[in-house]
This record gives structure tokens, sequence and C-alpha cells, in this order.
């Protein structure tokens, strides 16, 4: 059984979306967030996100 913390793998807005989804009720309605981008600009070795 993998017990790896993923608690560092969260930000502050998907708490407070989550928050929103609770004071309204749908604590148990199952979301989904997303991110992407197409490539790493200036042929880039990584690309940091921030804000997200």
């Amino acid at each position: 059984m993998d017990k790896t913390n993923l608690t560092m793998l969260t930000d502050f807005y998907e708490l407070t979306m989550a928050n929103g989804y609770f004071q309204n009720g749908l604590k148990d309605k199952q979301v989904y967030f997303d991110m992407f981008f197409r490539k790493v600009p200036d042929n880039g070795g990584f690309a940091i996100m921030a804000g997200v």
C-alpha cells in the first residue's frame, strides 16, 4: 500500500474551491482541477506555474 503524503500537491485555489462547494451543500460532489500547456516556451527545459 502506497502511503505517500500528497498534502503539498494542493494549492490555495483548490482549497478555496473546495470550501465553496462545501458551503453550498455540494461536499460529496466529485470535481476535477486541470491545467496544461502545449510546450515549454523558448525551448526551455522546464516551466514554473505560480498562482494557479
